[in-house]
């Protein structure tokens, strides 16, 4: 007869925000793979992961999730590589396209370290900011260009920007591989801006 076993509760509560490992190998967890009464094979449970200390975890780092620093955070990462973007841009008179994924590296890295999310609106809010601070680089770019031209100041050009010249300035300048750049950026920011946790584990029956 199978014992059950009962979760390190103890062990969890010292640190909530790992899988303890340690739960003891009872008959539960190393037993072979068994067939139910319906004649279908049952597989055993991972011995490294008990579902039920596994949902604690899941709802303790949830009670850790920070979406509005974490937006915060990002929008301050993304602002700061847009710039950086663009004044490269316009220093060396060459758009490296593949800054735009190091923006979105950097926006993605912020918003899960400052947000600690587990859910995936916290992909989607470092996606978003990846997007904009590629449009804002790209933005920027043009007006350091302009202020150089006419030597005047990037910041009296931003003045004296609204969205209509804004809208003009970026699709005069606009080319396909932007999207591919984009996408990348955005799919990186994605990615990075929260931990992805492992479904739980399926109880075995008898």
């Amino acid at each position: 007869m199978q014992q059950p076993v009962t979760p390190p509760v103890k062990q969890f509560e010292k640190s909530p925000r790992t899988i303890v490992s340690s739960a003891p190998k009872t008959a539960a967890h190393t037993a072979p793979a068994s067939t139910a009464a319906t004649g279908a094979p049952v597989a055993p449970m991972d011995p490294a992961i008990d579902p039920v200390q596994l949902e604690q975890v899941r709802d303790a780092m949830r009670r850790e999730q920070r979406l509005v620093p974490a937006a915060v955070a990002g929008s301050i990462a993304a602002l700061a590589g847009a710039v950086v973007w663009a004044a490269i841009t316009v220093t060396t008179e060459y758009q490296i396209g593949w800054m735009a994924i190091g923006i979105g590296v950097l926006v993605g890295l912020t918003v899960r370290k400052v947000g600690r999310g587990v859910d995936a609106s916290f992909g989607v809010v470092g996606a978003a900011l990846a997007f904009v601070a590629c449009l804002f680089g790209n933005l920027f770019a043009v007006v350091g260009y302009l202020a150089k031209a006419v030597d005047g100041s990037v910041f009296q050009i931003l003045g004296e920007l609204d969205l209509a010249i804004a809208q003009e300035l970026l699709a005069a300048t606009f080319s396909p591989m932007d999207l591919l750049f984009y996408g990348l950026a955005i799919f990186e920011a994605y990615k990075l801006s929260y931990q992805r946790l492992a479904p739980p584990a399926t109880l075995p029956t008898a």
